[in-house]
């Protein structure tokens, strides 16, 4: 009897570690790239960080990128995994003053993963009286979205970007997730 009731504890811990497992596996499922997802986040971002001006990637194409400072705020493992072309890596407010002023250009352009923590960034850099500094709306994500050149940490051509967890994985399309 006794050993029956140890198999019964047995089995019943088993089928709940199984039970929180595969709860916590859907929980965790990233969601499906929609476009249309991108909208909602980009007005609240624009809402969040109004003193930020922003540049979308379309018109950024265009640019001449030789012209601009590029920042990219991401984590240095974000960056490591890829970063748009000429980026430097400018994670918080002193490294990016830094590499504005060693980049001695007259325009500046920041971005991280979704265009929130860039968003922050270009505010603290406009209170600092930062001229012609813009928040890349939809930032690496939008610009891998559309098929642009990526690096990765030595300079190689690089085609995966680094989510920024599972939650934002739904604004990058799954070829480019790593």
């Amino acid at each position: 009897m006794v050993e029956s009731q140890v198999t019964q504890n047995l089995t019943l811990r088993t089928f709940l570690v199984l039970a929180l497992f595969v709860s916590a596996s859907l929980i965790m499922a990233e969601e499906p790239y929609r476009a249309e997802d991108w909208k909602e986040l980009k007005e609240k971002i624009r809402k969040e960080f109004p003193g930020a001006p922003v540049l979308s990637v379309v018109d950024f194409e265009k640019e001449d990128r030789t012209k601009w400072t590029i920042l990219d705020c991401r984590t240095d493992r974000e960056y490591k995994v890829s970063h748009i072309p000429g980026a430097v890596h400018a994670e918080d407010e002193a490294d990016a003053l830094r590499a504005i002023r060693e980049g001695k250009k007259d325009k500046v352009v920041v971005y991280c993963s979704v265009g929130y923590r860039s968003g922050k960034l270009v505010e603290k850099l406009k209170e600092r009286n930062i001229p012609n500094v813009f928040n890349l709306e939809g930032s690496i994500f939008v610009w891998a979205n559309r098929d642009n050149p990526l690096e990765d940490s030595k300079g190689k051509p690089a085609k995966k970007v680094d989510r920024y967890g599972w939650r934002w994985g739904k604004y990058l399309k799954p070829e480019y997730r790593e």
